[in-house]
């Protein structure tokens, strides 16, 4: 599970895909990309308790 936790995202990488240098649009992206990272950590989480469920 710590996998999820550590993930790191490139910020350099992201940066290159905003379309203008728009702190804004920049802004978007980390809240974007930090909202996926947590949605994606619980998913996992809820599946690991469903197949830990399904063994008992």
């Amino acid at each position: 599970m710590g996998e999820v936790v550590d993930m790191l995202v490139d910020w350099n990488r992201l940066d290159s895909l905003k379309q203008s240098d728009d702190d804004d649009e920049i802004a978007w992206l980390k809240e974007m990309v930090e909202s996926l990272l947590t949605n994606m950590e619980i998913r996992i989480k809820n599946i690991v308790r469903f197949a830990e469920e399904k063994k008992t």
